[in-house]
């Protein structure tokens, strides 16, 4: 899961998007959650686009482990924070599914 908004996005995508779609045909479920879905067209090939008004940046992967990035208005002092916690990942991914 990887939630951030469309312009970021856009970005991994050029950058990953090949492994993406081969993580994708090994069997993992990507969801990306976004404000413009649209803009992301061609990732429905391979991961679930939900369009979701939000200010997060963070990756869950796995259902292990998470990575938060501070907001985007932010990016003078940006700073990630990885957490390797089963139930917190798995928590927030439930929380975001609802």
């Amino acid at each position: 899961m990887l939630a951030t908004d469309s312009e970021d996005a856009l970005e991994h995508l050029e950058e990953y998007e090949k492994e993406l779609q081969g993580a994708r045909d090994r069997g993992a479920d990507i969801k990306i959650i976004t404000d413009n879905a649209n803009s992301l067209e061609r990732a429905m090939e391979f991961a679930e686009i939900q369009e979701k008004e939000h200010k997060h940046r963070f990756m869950a992967v796995d259902d292990h482990s998470i990575l938060f990035l501070t907001p985007k208005e932010e990016k003078d002092t940006e700073v990630g924070a990885w957490v390797k916690s089963p139930f917190f990942t798995q928590g927030l991914k439930h929380k975001l599914d609802e």
